[in-house]
Order: structure tokens, then sequence, then C-alpha cells
């Protein structure tokens, strides 16, 4: 019993700390509405209020404040028709909202749960007056200071009337401070001998003071690096001028020399002249290269102590602030077992990994999301008992989280649930619905980038918005903040048997281990966590598939796109000669995409800034770094650049990375080689080519084409797969093996669009894939010119 008392303690505690947060920000935004902002401005602000109002909806329920629950459902459903656009905000609204925020505020303040009476009748008051504003009737005559109410004053007879909620909140101080009620604080227990109490904004401001250590760290040591390019220097002029003194000497002496000489200079004569010289730069240069021995030593022990104290101290401080998960969790059993039971379902919670401990600000971010995740699995993916074991699973379903330490410094979390799985065709409706997705789009998108939607605002699979879910909000803001602390987020799901969301996390936000590249003469730094690999690949390498750019990792065929292009950076190509280019490979929702750069620079220890209020969220950019030469460098967002190499299309951007020399030759001299069973398909063909210029010449199988490629002479091969005799990836195979024709481009335009299909095409050695479904003569046309 005692335990119990000092979990909901706890909990309490913890709760009213999460609601003074969202109390503020809805505060804040109000009075950011007062002075009538314009429309984006407006829009981004209703969206923050609307945000915090639903998660302190959440968490008034999981701690059973069931009046501020019911309050806040109220002021979201009139806070979601002002985000939609549905209803124009007026002053007396946002009056409507200031009074229900600062009932919110008395409420977390007193520390009661559960239906208090001698609030009720406020709250009814404020519940129809935004219900009124809702349904677009005003809010005249349904402020609080206009509605009266009885309230005990414990004067006179014991009765009186007041027509203010401040008789209310005085008569609940009132019992607070007989003892009839304890405040949310409670009774602190005694602190330990050797402890002292600090506040946690005093330590994150301490924290904050030792990151900026770092850069010093950094600093001297590329102070140091520059002495040792000075010593490299003066040894090298040395040499130079040893060189000088044994070719006069080689020479004759003076011979062929002529040095400006004083006239004492002249009667020594040039020998002797240039011993003296020789004699004073020899000393000059041991005389400096003491000086810089010493100032060397001296910094190298100013880096050894500094780093040693500077790592010592930001490591101390980190670990103060290092909480485990449990910090979060322990509220989950609660939540799952109240809304299971509100919606009729068996449902086991279980969860493993808790002590894993991670930076105190990154749990304090992430507790919303979790716990939205929690209750979606609850919500959408367990099914009803009786739907469970008609599909023959236990009429128990079950939710788990797990968590686990990547490395040093990286965690995952994976929330998954044996639920009904994401049903995709939902998924794309939804986002049709909300303009996100094209009917074509729909038509080729995959399956994992049909689970991607889900993170796009205001896609939701629910039929109906209810308490729970259906706003198409929650998973987008999983999304953001994952990937504001630098994480990533993706989901897995199989129809029936289950749904998986994996969150990776840094265990910290202060520094990290960064790539300093370059692209475009520019310097970008992207997390060392985030990217796969980095590697040179030549050109001979590359192969086009489908109009676009690929490499071959591990077997599997991976986009290639510029990094130039996604951040829209335009200078003029590399050198055309360079045998290979650089690529970053980085992972994203179960694939790879490969990003080509100028070069790596180097691979250290990062300080994370943001960039300012004013840039809350950059596109593709995620913060800023000092480097230790002073520069400031922007740090890329790698979920953001996965998302926009996925989206866009970078077909002729492929092209000109690769630096294709264009052929100056007229196409009436290149000859193509069109080898296809079906007439109708070969004369499409014939006729397309021959229309833009191409000698063409055609075959009816593979072995009628391998026959005229030995007997004729051209410069591309384009082929189809399924033919009678030989198919296309067996004469691509051919011509591959034969020396005489191993270099000649091969294009497979072809039906199967399978990946193994695909991967047997990239296996063969064809330059290009084109799947016939989605053909375009144009693009055909364009990948030709590529190769010829």
């Amino acid at each position: 019993m005692e335990k119990d008392e000092e979990f909901i303690k706890k909990l309490l505690s913890i709760f009213k700390v999460e609601a003074a947060e969202h109390i503020s920000v809805i505060s804040s935004g109000l009075f950011a509405l007062e002075k009538d902002p314009p429309a984006p401005e407006m829009q981004k602000t209703i969206e923050a209020i609307y945000r915090s109002a639903h998660s302190l909806k959440g968490a008034s329920r999981s701690v059973n404040f069931l009046d501020m629950e019911t309050l806040c459902q109220s002021m979201e459903d009139l806070l979601a028709l002002l985000r939609k656009g549905e209803l124009t905000l007026t002053d007396d609204i946002i009056n409507l909202l200031n009074e229900s925020n600062d009932l919110l505020n008395e409420i977390v303040s007193t520390g009661e749960t559960g239906a208090d009476p001698e609030l009720e009748t406020v709250i009814k008051t404020l519940k129809e007056g935004l219900g009124k504003a809702a349904r677009g009737a005003g809010s005249n005559g349904s402020s609080v200071k206009n509605t009266e109410r009885k309230t005990n004053t414990g004067s006179g007879d014991g009765k009186s009337e007041t027509t203010d909620k401040e008789a209310a909140v005085r008569s609940i101080n009132d019992r607070i401070k007989s003892g009839d009620v304890n405040p949310v604080t409670g009774k602190q227990p005694a602190a330990a001998a050797e402890t002292i109490r600090v506040s946690a904004a005093k330590l994150e401001t301490l924290l904050m003071k030792a990151e900026e250590l770092v850069t010093l760290k950094l600093s001297a040591r590329y102070y140091s690096s520059e002495i040792d390019d000075i010593q490299r220097l003066l040894e090298l002029r040395s040499r130079e001028w040893m060189k000088t003194i044994k070719d006069f000497y080689r020479s004759g002496g003076e011979k062929g020399i002529n040095l400006p000489l004083r006239d004492a200079d002249k009667e020594r004569g040039y020998a002797d002249s240039i011993n003296y010289l020789y004699n004073f730069c020899e000393t000059l240069k041991t005389d400096i290269e003491n000086r810089l021995n010493s100032l060397k030593k001296y910094i190298d022990d100013d880096i050894r102590s500094t780093g040693g104290l500077v790592d010592d101290l930001l490591s101390d401080m980190k670990n103060i602030l290092l909480l485990p998960f449990s910090y979060v969790f322990e509220i989950y059993p609660k939540i799952v077992r109240e809304l299971s039971r509100e919606q009729g379902k068996e449902i086991e919670l279980i969860i493993e990994g808790s002590d894993v401990e991670v930076d105190k600000r990154i749990l304090q971010e992430m507790k919303d999301p979790f716990i939205h995740l929690v209750r979606n699995s609850v919500d959408h993916g367990i099914e009803m008992p009786s739907d469970r074991k008609k599909s023959g699973k236990p009429e128990r379903g079950t939710i788990r989280l797990n968590v686990m330490q990547i490395d040093a410094g990286s965690v995952e979390i994976i929330i998954s649930d044996d639920g009904a799985g994401i049903n995709r065709s939902m998924v794309k409706d939804a986002a049709l619905k909300q303009g996100i997705l094209t009917g074509d789009e729909s038509e080729r998108i995959s399956d994992d980038e049909v689970l991607d939607l889900i993170f796009e605002s205001g896609v939701s699979t629910s039929p109906i918005i209810t308490t729970v879910s259906g706003r198409g909000l929650g998973m987008a803001i999983v999304k953001e903040k994952a990937e504001r602390l630098g994480g990533a987020v993706y989901v897995k799901s199989i129809p029936g048997k289950m749904t998986e969301f994996h969150i990776i996390l840094p265990v910290a936000i202060a520094t990290f281990r960064g790539i300093l590249i370059e692209t475009c003469g520019n310097q970008f730094v992207v997390p060392t966590r985030n990217v796969e690999k980095v590697e040179m690949v030549y050109k001979s390498e590359i192969i086009t598939v489908e109009n676009r750019a690929t490499i071959t990792y591990k077997g599997r065929a991976v986009s290639l796109v510029r990094l130039a292009d996604i951040l829209e950076l335009h200078t003029p190509a590399k050198d055309a000669n360079d045998a290979f280019i650089n690529v970053m490979i980085i992972p994203g929702g179960g694939k790879f995409i490969a990003f080509e750069i100028d070069r790596v620079i180097n691979e250290d220890e990062m300080l994370l800034k943001n960039l300012g209020n004013q840039l809350q969220r950059v596109k593709n950019i995620s913060g800023a770094t000092v480097l230790a030469s002073g520069d400031v460098v922007l740090i890329l967002n790698a979920a953001d650049i996965i998302k926009s190499a996925s989206r866009g299309h970078f077909s002729s951007a492929a092209a000109s990375s690769l630096n294709i020399e264009e052929n100056s030759k007229s196409r009436n001299s290149k000859s193509i080689l069109v080898v296809e069973d079906s007439i109708t398909a070969r004369s499409l063909y014939v006729n397309i080519l021959e229309a833009a210029g191409y000698n063409v010449t055609s075959a009816v199988d593979g072995i009628d084409g391998f026959t005229k490629l030995i007997n004729g002479n051209f410069d591309m091969v384009v082929t189809d797969v399924q033919m009678p005799k030989m198919n296309g990836f067996e004469l691509t195979g051919k011509i591959r093996s034969d020396a005489r024709y191993a270099d000649i481009p091969v294009i497979l335009v072809t039906g199967m669009e399978s990946t193994d299909d695909k991967k047997m095409g990239i296996d063969s050695g064809a330059n290009a894939y084109i799947v016939k479904s989605g053909f375009d003569q144009n693009n055909l046309l364009e990948i030709i010119e590529r190769f010829i």
C-alpha cells in the first residue's frame, strides 16, 4: 500500500511538470494570437496550441484528472475547426480558450484527481461555451465571469452565493491547508547525507557551459596541427637552402651566382658571404625550431590536460542527466489497462530494457510520442477478442516495448503489437483524400512507401474521429520529434500479423561523431551514426534502372543521386576524365540511397548547435556545428535527404553527376540493334529510333540478335527479356562474356517488373532496365543518349 502511494506521488509529480509545459505553450500561443499575426504564423500557432491540448488530454486521462480531460477534449474540438479553417478566430474564442487554460492551470495547482464538485459548474459552463463556439454560435453569455454558481465560504450560516470562480479555488486552497487535500508535490523524503538538491534547469545550464569547452579542445588540436605544418615547411626550406649551397660550390664557387652584397661583403668575397648567410640562417632556423618545439610541448600538455578535464566534466554532467526509460514507461501499464477496458479488449503489455539510460531531455521530448504509439497499438492494432479468435489468434493481444543499446551513442526502441497490421489500401485512400498522393502515384507506389505515408500530417486509417485517434496528427509528431533529436523512425507491418515501430535515438544530444564532407565547394557534416558507408565507385559500375542511375551495394540496386541536387547547389560539373566518384550510402526505411559527393574531409567529434527560434525547422538541415578552424558548418538531416531523394526525380541530375560526355557526332552515325520477338513492339522501337536519327537493325530473338551483332557494327543493343531460343538475360550475358562486345551498352526493355527480375538484369551486365508498363519514348531516347 505504501509502495502504491509513493508511486502515485511520483506519477503526479511527473504529470505536473508535463502539464505545466503544455499549459505554458497554450498560454504563449493565445497571447500571440491576440496580436493578429499573419495567416501562416497564425496557422502555425494554432497547430502548436492544438498539439499541446491533444497531449495534455492524454496525460490527464492517465492520472485520472477527469475534469481536465473533458475540458481539453472540448478545447481540442474547437481548435481542430480553427486548424482546418472551418471556423474564424474571434476575440470571444480567444477569451474562452484563455479562461479554459487558466482553469487547467488551477486544476494542476490544486493537485486533485477525479471529478471535483467545486469545479464541475465552471467546467460545464466552459464546455458549453466551447461547444457553442465550435458550432459557430459564438461564446456570448458563456464566459465563466458571467455565470453564477454557489459555493460554501464557511461564513455566517455556512452558505452564501458568489459569482466568480476564484471562490471555488479559495475553497479548495482552504481544504489543502486544513489537510483534507494533499498538493501534488506531497511530502518530500529527507535528503541523503552526501547529496545536495539542484534544480534541473541549473544542471542543464551547467551542461551547456561544459559543452562549450569542447570547441576549445578542438581549437587547441587545430593549432597544434598548424605548428606541425610550420615545422614541415621549415624543414623543406632548409633542404632547399642546402641544395642552393651545394649547387654553388659544385658550379665552381662564384660562377653564375649574382647576390646583392654590401661593400663589406664584397671585401670578404662571395664564398665568405655565402658562409656568413648560411651560418646566420642556420642559427635562425635552430632558434625557431627550438621555440616551436617548446611551444608545441606546452600546447600538447594543455591539450592532454584540458581535453581530459573537458571529457570528464562533460561525461559526468551527461551522467547526471541520464535517466532510465522506466522514467516514462511507468505510466504505460495504467494507460494500456484503462484504454483496453474502455474498448473491451484484452491486452498484455510487456516492457523490456527499461533500465537503459538516455539523456533526460530526450526522454522528455519523446514522452508524448511514445504514449501515442502505445495508444495507437491499443486502438488501431489489437483486434477485439472475438475477431482475434476467428483469426486463430489468442483472444488476448500483446504489446511489447523493447529498448536496446545499439552502441555507446544510440539506442533503439521497438514498439510492436501482434494485431491486425496496417491496412495499406486505407492508408493510400487517406493520403489521396488529403491530396498527399496523386492517382498516378498511388498506382506506382511501393508497399514500403505506403507505410511511410502514415507519418504525413492528416493521414489516418480510423473511420471516425474519437477521443483516442482519428485526427491523423500523432504519427507526424512522432517522426518530427525523433528526427529533430537526430534520430529516425520507420515502420514494419504484416497484414493480419503484426506492426513494429522502430525508433532510433541518440543517447545524448550534445556531442556526436560526424563526417565532414564537401560538395560543390560547400562543406557539410553528416552524423556518423546515419552513414552506412563511404566509398569510391568507378563510373563503369554505374548503370541505369528505370531511368535512374544506380550502383550495386550488398547485392541490391541502390539509387544514386547528387547531394548537390538535393541541396539545390549549382556549380560546373566535375572533370569528365575522372574514372570514379565518391558516394555516401545512407540507410532509411529499410532501403539505401547513395549520394554523390566531391570528397570526404575527415571524421571527428562535433558539437550540435540549433539554428535558433527563427529557424526551428529547415528542410534537410538539423543544426550547425563550429569546426576547429572556427568555420560554421551545417549538419544534414539524414532522414530529410533520404525523403527528398525518394520523392524527387533526378534523372538528368544523375546523368550530369556521371559527367557523361555527349558525342559530338550526329545520330546518323550511330547504329542500334533492336532485339524483340513481338512484331508490334519491334516496329514501335524501330520507328522511334529511326525518327530520332539512328541507324536501326532489328532481330526476332536472342540467337538472331547475337548473329547480327557478330556480322555488323553496332553502338548499342536494345533487347526484350522474354524471347524464344535465347532470352534477353542470356543474350546480355553472352555479349558481356565476349571481349569484342563487352563494352557495348545494353538496354533491357521488358514487362518483368519484380525486384528479382531487375536484379537478374543487373547481374547479367545490362546498363539500363526499362519496364514496359511505364514506357516513355522520351525516357528511352534520353537513356540512349547517355551511353552513345
